[in-house]
């Protein structure tokens, strides 16, 4: 078992093929919805380069998953979490696909929000928090103790998103990169190790779609894409670029 774990940690670690998809819808009262769409089917291929067929089986990953997690039941087992954050995992669920026959390894999670903090607060890193917490209650559901996989922290997407600080009011939205923050998360070993990865030409393509509730009036950043509508606006970028110029991902917009 210990060999799957460090192959899983590894597969996460250098996975290539690591896509994120982030849609927010903003209604005119200022509720909406958000969902977040991870696809890291890269990392079975991998998986299965890194270890047995026999192995894999062993330890059940040749066992087709797809299961629905409401997130309202992980509350109590996540540390440091506030009334707010509490009130919004309320709304959130997680759907995992996982097949290693076709190479499939999908996680959507989803999220009602009902004002201007709460959607702050996903923007901010919160619409992909709990995606470590969801994966080990999956892994850990019918195994032993001493064969639980746990799925590595240390590389969550929302580290990346924590390091922007995120402003929502009525007819803006506004994202700014906080230099502390960044410096801190480049303190992290894997982080540091992740960022020399970079020069190799690995990729985590991600993608910000806004759906706004009226036409917009003004956005700061040139590489948001806008519809013909002027209602949803699009911006994609490889992540690892957050480590030498985090400043394409920040933006202003006025609508």
């Amino acid at each position: 078992m210990k060999k799957i774990i460090l192959t899983l940690a590894t597969c996460f670690f250098l996975v290539a093929c690591y896509e994120v998809n982030e849609e927010v819808l903003i209604r005119g009262n200022g509720s909406g919805h958000y969902t977040t769409k991870i696809d890291m089917s890269g990392l079975l291929e991998m998986m299965q380069n890194f270890t047995t067929e026999a192995d894999l089986q062993k330890e059940g990953f040749d066992r087709p998953i797809d299961t629905l997690i409401m997130l309202s039941s992980m509350i109590d087992s996540i540390e440091k979490i506030g009334p707010d954050e509490k009130a919004i995992m309320e709304t959130g669920k997680m759907h995992m696909i996982m097949n290693l026959m076709e190479k499939k390894f999908t996680v959507d999670m989803d999220f009602d929000f009902r004002n201007n903090h709460e959607l702050e607060l996903l923007l901010g890193g919160m619409g992909n928090g709990g995606f470590g917490d969801a994966l080990k209650s999956v892994f850990k559901n019918d195994k032993p103790a001493e064969s639980q996989l746990d799925a590595p922290k240390d590389l969550e997407v929302d580290q990346f998103s924590n390091i922007y600080d995120v402003k929502v009011q009525k007819g803006s939205i506004s994202k700014k990169i906080n230099r502390a923050k960044l410096d801190s998360m480049l303190l992290n070993p894997e982080m540091a190790q992740l960022n020399q990865m970079g020069a190799t030409g690995m990729e985590i393509l991600y993608t910000t779609t806004i759906i706004l509730p009226r036409q917009l009036k003004k956005v700061s950043n040139p590489l948001i894409k806008v519809s013909d509508d002027k209602k949803r606006l699009t911006i994609k970028n490889n992540l690892m670029d957050v480590f030498e110029k985090p400043e394409i991902f920040e933006y202003q917009i006025e609508y």
